[in-house]
C-alpha cells in the first residue's frame, strides 16, 4: 500500500507541473499579447514620423546644395528613435531602413530596391541618386522593426518578440515632395498654411541675404544656439519689425489681443497669400506685456509678411510664410525681462522682443511655399503648377467574437471600477442636488454588494488622479505655466472577493485634482488583466465613471485646459485621444482568442461631459455600453442594470477591434470653389492619391470600404475616435507640391444579434 501511494504522489507532481506550464502559457498570451499590440502601434507611428522627417530633409537646400544620404538617414533614424524605435537591437542589420521613392519619366511611382545608406553617406540625393536611371527622387519610405523582451512568455520559450511595419509596409504611403526645381534655392515643400498662431506677424526683412547669393539666410537655434533675433515693435526703420493681428470677426482691441496671445487656438487656419487684419493692441498695454512675459522660454508660431496695405485700424498684412520662434526676452528701456541686449536698451526706447527661430515640421498643409522652417529659402513664387492630394485611409475594424456559446450557467467576471475623483466630481448635479462623487460611491457600493462572489466574481478599484512630482514641464492650453506635478491612475484595490474591505476604501474617497482619464484606463486595464489576480476563464470588465473632461496626457502632464466646462478645445484633444487609445488597446484582441481583451462600460455623470470621448471609449455596440447619469436615481439604476448584465455576460455578444488600413476604399472629394468632383480607390494598404488637381478647398464627400461584411463609411477623429461633426476638408494652395490628409473611418453596421 505504501509503495502504491508513493507512485500516486509522483504522478500528481507531474500533472501539477504540466498544469503550471499551461497557466504560465495563458498568462504570456494575455500580458505579452497586449504589449505586442501596443508596440506595433508605436512602430507604425515611428515610421510615419520618420518618413516625413526624411522627406523634409530631402527637400531642404543647405547652402544651395541638396541634402546628402547621410543627412537624410540621420533625420529618419533620429525621429524613429524619438518615437521609441531605436536603430540597434535587430541582430546584424539595422532596425530602421529607409528607401527612396522614385518617379519614372512616365509618371510611375515606385520604391527603390536599395536602401539609402548603400549609396554612401556623402552622395547628394535628387542630383546623384540613383545614377543613370532616369528616375527622379520624390520622397522617402521607411520600414522598421522593434525587438523587445517578453514579460512571461519566456516560460514557454518565447523570450523575445519582434514587431514592425511588416513585410507589407512597402505599401505604407511615404512622405512625398515634388521633384527638385531647376534652381535649388527654391524649396518646394514649405508649409502653405498654419493654425494655432500667435497674433503677431514678423516682416521677412528679419532675414537678410548675408552672403549675397539671392537667398534670405536664417539662423536656427538647432545649428546656431547663441544667435538671437531682435524683432522691433515700433522702430519702422529697423529690419524685422512686427505687428499685432486680430482674427476673423474680432474687435481690434487690447483685450481681444490678450486673449489671442493667451490661447493661440483662437486663430483658426490661415494660408500663404491671405491678408490678415491688424489689432490696435500695443506692448505698452500691461495685459499684452504680461502675455509676452509669460511666453518667455516658449515657442510660438508666427506668420511672416512681406507688405502691408491700409493705415491705422485698417492696416492689413500680406502673409508669405510661417515660422517657429522661441521667446527669450521681452525688452523695453528700464523695464525688461529675459535675455535682452543691454546695448539696444541703452540706445533705443522702442520696445522689442528677442528670441531664436527654430526648425519645425508641420503636416497640416504642405506645398511649394517659402519655407522658414529650414536653413535657407528664397521669397519666390512656385514655378511648378502641379499639385497632388494624397493620404491614408484607416479603419477601426470590428471583429465579432467567434465560437460564443449561449449558456444558462453563470460565467464569472472580473470587474475593475475606474472612478473619476477629480475636483469636478466634488460638484453637485441632478435634482435634488447631490455631490457627484457621493452618488457614485453609493452606486459602486450597491453594485459590489450585488456581485456574485460565491460564484467566482471579483471586483477591483482604480481611481484617478494620483499626484506625484517629477521633472518640471510647461503647459499652454487655456492657461500657461509650468509645474512639477504629474497625474496618473492609482490601484486602490486589486481584484478581490472581500467586498466589505473594498467598500470601506470607496467610502473614504474624496474629490480633488485634474482628470487623467488615460492614466486611469491604463491602470484599470493592467489590473483587470493582471495574471496574479485575473482568472483565465473569467470575463474582464472595466466600468469607467466620470464627468468626462480629460485634461492630462498619458505621460501625466497637464495640458492647461481647466476641465470645468465642456469645450472641444484643440489644444486639449491629445489628452482625449490618449484616453481613447488606451481604451482601443483594451478592446482589441491582444491574446488572439477571438474575443476582446476587456469589455468597457462608460458612465457619464451629469450634463457637462465630453460625450463623443466617453462613447468612443465604450465597447461596441456603443448604445448598450454607454450611459448617462443625470441624478442619483439614474446613477443607481445604471449600476443595477450593469450589475444584472455582468451576471449574464457570457450570454452577450462581444466584439474586438483592430486598427488597420482600408483596402479598396472609394475616396470622393469635391472642390468647393469649382464644384468639380474627383474619385479614386485606395491600395491594399489604404493609400490614395489625386494627381495634378487645381487649387482650392477640397471636401471629402464620402470614403467607403467593405471589410468583413461591414461598411466603413463614417468619418472619425482618429482611429476608434469620436465621429466628426462635418466632413473632413483640406486646402490645396496655389503652390505646387503634395498635400496630405489622412482619413479614419468606423462602421455602424454592427448590432448584437
Amino acid at each position: 500500500m505504501f509503495k502504491f501511494m508513493k507512485n500516486e504522489h509522483g504522478q500528481s507532481g507531474v500533472l501539477i507541473a504540466l498544469g503550471l506550464v499551461a497557466v504560465f502559457a495563458f498568462v504570456a498570451l494575455v500580458v505579452d499579447g497586449a504589449n505586442i499590440y501596443a508596440q506595433r502601434r508605436k512602430v507604425q507611428n515611428a515610421v510615419d514620423t520618420a518618413s516625413y522627417a526624411g522627406t523634409e530633409t530631402l527637400a531642404r537646400p543647405v547652402n544651395g546644395q541638396r541634402a546628402t544620404n547621410g543627412q537624410i538617414l540621420t533625420a529618419v533614424r533620429d525621429y524613429a528613435n524619438r518615437n521609441g524605435v531605436p536603430n540597434d537591437g535587430c541582430a546584424n542589420q539595422p532596425c530602421v531602413k529607409a528607401y527612396y521613392l522614385l518617379r519614372s519619366p512616365g509618371g510611375t511611382v515606385s520604391v527603390d530596391t536599395n536602401t539609402i545608406d548603400t549609396y554612401g553617406s556623402g552622395v547628394r540625393a535628387q542630383t546623384e541618386i540613383p545614377a543613370n536611371s532616369g528616375n527622379t527622387v520624390i520622397g522617402v519610405h521607411v520600414v522598421a522593426d522593434k525587438q523587445f523582451s517578453s514579460f512571461f512568455a519566456g516560460v514557454i520559450g518565447l523570450r523575445n518578440f519582434s514587431v514592425g511595419s511588416g513585410a507589407g509596409s512597402r505599401g505604407v504611403p511615404p512622405a512625398v515632395v515634388p521633384p527638385a526645381q531647376a534652381t535649388p534655392a527654391i524649396t518646394s515643400n514649405g508649409t502653405c498654411c498654419a493654425d494655432n498662431l500667435f497674433p503677431v506677424t514678423v516682416s521677412q526683412t528679419a532675414f537678410s541675404d548675408e552672403n549675397n547669393d539671392g537667398l534670405r539666410d536664417i539662423h536656427f537655434e538647432e545649428s546656431d544656439p547663441t544667435y538671437n533675433y531682435i524683432i522691433w515693435e515700433k522702430k519702422q526703420t529697423a529690419p524685422g519689425n512686427f505687428g499685432y493681428l486680430k482674427w476673423t470677426g474680432q474687435n481690434p482691441d487690447a483685450t481681444t489681443l490678450e486673449a489671442n496671445m493667451h490661447d493661440p487656438t483662437r486663430s483658426g487656419k490661415w494660408n500663404v497669400g491671405d491678408w490678415v487684419p491688424s489689432s490696435t493692441g500695443a506692448m505698452n498695454s500691461s495685459g499684452v506685456r504680461a502675455e509676452w512675459v509669460a511666453h518667455i522660454g516658449q515657442s510660438i508660431i508666427l506668420p511672416i509678411y512681406d507688405q502691408t496695405r491700409g493705415t491705422g485700424n485698417n492696416t492689413e498684412y500680406h502673409i508669405v510664410g510661417f515660422a517657429k520662434f522661441k521667446v527669450t526676452g521681452v525688452c523695453r528701456f528700464n523695464n525688461y525681462q529675459g535675455a535682452c541686449d543691454v546695448r539696444n536698451l541703452q540706445n533705443n526706447s522702442e520696445p522689442y522682443v528677442q528670441g531664436k527661430f527654430q526648425q519645425w515640421v508641420s503636416s497640416l498643409c504642405e506645398g511649394a511655399c517659402p519655407n522658414y522652417g529650414v536653413t535657407t529659402t528664397k521669397i519666390h513664387p512656385p514655378t511648378n503648377p502641379q499639385r497632388n492630394l494624397q493620404g491614408v485611409v484607416k479603419i477601426n475594424k470590428l471583429i465579432p467574437a467567434q465560437n460564443t456559446t449561449i449558456t444558462q450557467q453563470h460565467v464569472p467576471v472580473d470587474v475593475v471600477h475606474v472612478l473619476d475623483i477629480s475636483g469636478s466630481m466634488g460638484q453637485n448635479f441632478g435634482s435634488p442636488a447631490r455631490q457627484k462623487l457621493s452618488v457614485a460611491k453609493q452606486a459602486l457600493i450597491s453594485f459590489n454588494t450585488n456581485i456574485s462572489t460565491t460564484l467566482g466574481d471579483r471586483v477591483g478599484l482604480a481611481t484617478y488622479p494620483n499626484q506625484t512630482n517629477d521633472q518640471r514641464y510647461s503647459y499652454s492650453c487655456q492657461s500657461n505655466g509650468n509645474t512639477t506635478e504629474y497625474y496618473s491612475g492609482r490601484n486602490r484595490q486589486n481584484l478581490t472577493s472581500n467586498i466589505t474591505s473594498l467598500n470601506s476604501i470607496i467610502n473614504g474617497l474624496t474629490a480633488n485634482g485634474y482628470t487623467p482619464i488615460a492614466g486611469g484606463l491604463l491602470v484599470g486595464r493592467q489590473m483587470v488583466l493582471d495574471p496574479a489576480y485575473h482568472g483565465a476563464t473569467k470575463v474582464p470588465v472595466i466600468i469607467l465613471a466620470s464627468d468626462g473632461l480629460a485634461n492630462v496626457r498619458l505621460n501625466g502632464q497637464r495640458t492647461g485646459f481647466d476641465g470645468l466646462t465642456y469645450n472641444d478645445i484643440v489644444c486639449n484633444r491629445p489628452a482625449v485621444q490618449d484616453a481613447i487609445d488606451q481604451a482601443n488597446i483594451a478592446k482589441s484582441d491582444g491574446n488572439s482568442d477571438g474575443k476582446p481583451d476587456v469589455i468597457i462600460f462608460t458612465i457619464a455623470i451629469g450634463s457637462d461631459f465630453n460625450p463623443v470621448a466617453l462613447q468612443a471609449i465604450a465597447s461596441e455596440p456603443v448604445a448598450t455600453h454607454f450611459f448617462q447619469a443625470t441624478d442619483a436615481t439614474s446613477m443607481q439604476n445604471i449600476y443595477n442594470q450593469i450589475s444584472s448584465r455582468v451576471q449574464q455576460i457570457g450570454n452577450e455578444c462581444s466584439v474586438s477591434q483592430q486598427e488597420t488600413f482600408a483596402p479598396s476604399a472609394v475616396v470622393r472629394v469635391r472642390n468647393t470653389t469649382t464644384g468639380q468632383t474627383y474619385q479614386t480607390t485606395t491600395t491594399s494598404t489604404g493609400f490614395f492619391q489625386f494627381i495634378n488637381i487645381p487649387a482650392g478647398t477640397y471636401e471629402f464627400t464620402s470614403v467607403s470600404t467593405i471589410v468583413g461584411g461591414f461598411t466603413y463609411d463614417i468619418f472619425t477623429d482618429g482611429v476608434g475616435g469620436p465621429v466628426l461633426a462635418s466632413n473632413p476638408t483640406i486646402v490645396v494652395g496655389d503652390g505646387a507640391g503634395t498635400y496630405e490628409k489622412s482619413i479614419a473611418l468606423k462602421t455602424d453596421d454592427f448590432t448584437c444579434p
